[in-house]
């Protein structure tokens, strides 16, 4: 199996196990995901109904920013293929992102902003690990989609 493959089972196996929980509300199921685990909760919202997601300081394409780091991209058995994940999704989409991060590029934000449908977007004058929380923008958006 690959990382993505243990990965992907894992987020579906929790997500099963949660959404099946009777204090649950299936409909107010929500997935964050930071710089990797954007990936792992991307897809986590296309194999699985969510009402929102949330991704920070995360890629577009895997492939894209290993491409752009300068390794062959051909090797990754991970793809993380997020802008099109995006594409597919109507569901709202919470995205952050630090204008300095140098592991990944600010330019992979903005390609998520223009593949989401309904996104609310912050920036933030930060890098990819020093940016501070945006936990009541983020709670100001689960508020206003109804999902607190």
């Amino acid at each position: 199996e690959t990382n993505l493959q243990t990965i992907n089972k894992t987020m579906l196996e929790a997500y099963d196990l949660v959404s099946n929980l009777p204090v649950i509300d299936k409909k107010k199921i929500f997935a964050y995901g930071r710089s990797i685990g954007g990936g792992a909760a991307a897809l986590l919202a296309k194999q699985r109904p969510l009402s929102a997601l949330g991704l920070e300081s995360t890629f577009s394409s895997f492939p894209k920013l290993v491409s752009e780091k300068g390794f062959p991209s051909f090797v990754l058995a991970d793809r993380y293929e997020n802008e099109d994940i995006l594409k597919e999704l109507d569901i709202p989409i919470f995205i952050y992102h630090g204008l300095n991060d140098k592991l990944i590029p600010f330019t992979h934000a903005e390609s998520l902003v223009n593949a989401g449908k309904d996104v609310t977007f912050y920036q933030e004058s930060c890098g990819h690990n020093n940016c501070p929380r945006k936990w009541n923008e983020l709670l100001g958006f689960l508020k206003q989609n109804s999902l607190n």
